[in-house]
This record gives structure tokens, sequence and C-alpha cells, in this order.
């Protein structure tokens, strides 16, 4: 047998092999895009998706990536949030910032490309604009930055990844300062929970 039909022969036994690795690696390391809307209330209900149930919406790249041998899938992300949420007296602050969500996820397949995921993990968020606000009598004031923990999950068809978070700030993120009627200055800390619906879609 001549040496190049050797070689020939030897490249067409590997194929297989290379597709097999190449869908392995693509498996371990894929990228996304992510978006959705805050949500004022509880999510599950026939009014979820009404207008003053909405705060605003989020998008921005993700990654996901598996850790065989655990078992579990690490998902971070790079978000931009554009909210108007009601600070007081039904007046709305309008924040926009930047989250940075990283969470610990397990999925469960339950039938081929059907599957449910379970997930937790922190998320830093820095504010971006007017952190300054005056509501009447009020002075309203976001912090540069802040911490909270985040816990959800959600179902998973093929390359579509449709979740439900549940936001937890550790501390404060806002202090909050008004005048009573005896003119004395109060001050409030806010701590800014948030539920969040969401849609990824994988490549």
């Amino acid at each position: 047998m001549r040496p190049n039909l050797r070689v020939i022969l030897l490249c067409i036994c590997l194929l297989p092999l290379n597709n097999v690795q190449a869908q392995h690696a693509t498996k371990l390391l894929r990228f996304g895009v992510k978006g959705g809307i805050n949500l004022v209330d509880y999510p599950f209900g026939h009014d979820m998706f009404k207008s003053d149930n909405r705060e605003g919406f989020f998008i921005g790249p993700n990654l996901l990536i598996h850790v065989p041998i655990v078992g579990l899938d690490l998902d971070i992300a790079a978000l931009y949030n554009d909210r108007k949420t009601v600070a007081v007296n039904e007046e709305k602050i309008h924040q926009k910032a930047i989250d940075i969500p990283l969470y610990l996820r397990k999925d469960f397949r339950i039938l081929g490309p059907l599957g449910i995921f379970v997930g937790a993990g922190p998320q830093v968020s820095f504010q971006m604009g007017d952190k300054d606000f005056s509501l009447r009598d009020v002075n309203w004031k976001l912090k540069e930055s802040y911490l909270s923990v985040n816990v959800g999950g959600g179902v998973t068809l093929s390359n579509l990844q449709l979740a439900v978070n549940y936001g937890i700030p550790i501390g404060d993120t806002a202090n909050v300062e008004w005048k009573d009627a005896v003119d004395k200055t109060l001050h409030v800390h806010s701590k800014d929970k948030i539920w969040q619906l969401s849609l990824s879609v994988l490549f």
C-alpha cells in the first residue's frame, strides 16, 4: 500500500472521533443572548404581563459552562438593566445598571431536548446614570454598587431556556432621606428585591 493511501485511510478513520470531540467541546462551552422583564409582584398569574406589573427590561450576552466532574453548569451573564420602579407615594425613579449574575445550576433531562433546571448564585450590580433623585420632599440616593443572591429555575428546550429568578439584595440598595412635620431629617435604608422572567438563546 502506498504511503499516501495509508495517510488518507487514517484520516478517514479519525473523522468520527474528531466529530465526537467537537460536539463534546460545544456542550462544555456555549455562548448566548439573554433578555427579559423585571416584575413587580409574584410572577405566576393571569396578570403577570400587564404593564403595571412590569418595571423594565434587561438584555445582554451570557455564557454557559458545563463542569462534567460535578455534573453542574455555571451560567454567567453581563446584562444591561433598565428599570422604572416605584420609590414612594407612587413616584418612580429610573434606574440603569449593569448586572453580572453567576448561577450554579443543576439540569435534569426529561425527554429528548426537553429539560428543567434549578440554580442559585451571587450577582453584583453597578449603577449607571443618575443616582440622586428628588421626589417632592424625599431624596432617594442609589448606591454605586450592591450584591444580591439570586435563586430560580426554568425549562430548557434545545437551545432555548425560559427562567424565573428572584433577587435578594445583601445589604441596602439605596438611602432615603426626607423631612417630617417637625422639620427633622429621617434616614431610611432601602432593599430592592425583584422577580425576573428571562429567555436565553444559546448558540
